[in-house]
């Protein structure tokens, strides 16, 4: 059944969009884009150096990446061991009555 649904169903789209009007899509070029200059030409030496320029230094990153990781590690083991006690949290986990 399965099989036979796939290709009813697609010629139920197909003739679905067959009905439909096609919009009228006309290319519209005003007379100022008609008479306006060609853009300029710009060599691509300079395009090239400003990607470059605005690459990631990875080594410099994973650097501070690291420096980061490590700086919230040491803060998550301190919230760690600053913690609770256990008399306080068998008190907090005891449901009242």
């Amino acid at each position: 059944m399965r099989r036979r649904a796939a290709p009813l169903f697609a010629l139920g789209l197909l003739a679905a969009l067959a009905a439909c009007d096609a919009p009228d899509i006309d290319p519209v070029i005003t007379p100022a884009s008609a008479a306006a200059d060609y853009p300029d030409l710009v060599p691509i030496e300079p395009l090239i150096a400003e990607i470059e320029a605005e690459q990631i230094d990875a080594p410099a990153t994973q650097g501070a990446l690291e420096s980061r990781v490590a700086g919230l590690q040491s803060r998550a083991d301190a919230l760690r061991g600053a913690g609770i006690d256990e008399a306080e949290r068998a008190r907090l986990q005891r449901v009242p009555d």
